[in-house]
């Protein structure tokens, strides 16, 4: 079980090889602590190798009594569609409703739901994949994920530079 960042693929990869079976797990302190468990690993025979890759690498689907949704910033829902990013909120029996000597302080911003502080994508089954934090977005008109930019390019054998943008004086 991996938690508290991301495990690449490859590292997944590598682990196969020694017959050990890597599944991701994602939660915080405030859930008491788990969200989402990935389950991708049975039935691999199921899928295309790069459907399995992309099912591995996520964060799974919430455990039972979990309820998850992903938010526009006027607090719209969005679809569980793989491409709509938004904030990632939480409900459930066991999910923190107040910090500790905070007065004042509502971690349940409406109808009981935690907000994360994750940005994820929501695929029709299920499965989250939390792709930055909401501190760490560029909204303009759109979410744009850090994490995107600082990927791109893709550093491949023929293309080992990146690009770096002036700062403006």
């Amino acid at each position: 079980m991996v938690g508290g960042s991301a495990c690449p693929l490859s590292v997944m990869e590598e682990f196969d090889t020694y017959g050990v079976d890597t599944r991701h797990a994602w939660g915080m302190t405030e859930m008491s602590p788990l969200g989402t468990t990935n389950h991708a690993g049975g039935h691999r025979e199921l899928y295309t190798p790069e459907q399995f890759a992309d099912m591995r690498t996520n964060v799974g689907t919430p455990i039972w009594g979990v309820e998850i949704k992903i938010t526009d910033d006027d607090n719209n829902e969005l679809p569980w569609d793989g491409e709509a990013f938004g904030a990632l909120k939480v409900r459930g029996p066991w999910i923190c409703s107040s910090y500790f000597k905070l007065d004042g302080s509502d971690a349940h911003a409406e109808e009981g739901w935690f907000e994360t502080g994750d940005v994820a994508t929501v695929s029709p089954e299920g499965f989250v994949s939390i792709t930055d934090r909401t501190k760490d977005v560029i909204k303009s008109g759109e979410w744009i994920p850090l994490s995107r930019l600082r990927t791109w390019p893709p550093v491949t054998p023929r293309w080992r530079r990146r690009l770096y943008w002036p700062r403006s004086r």
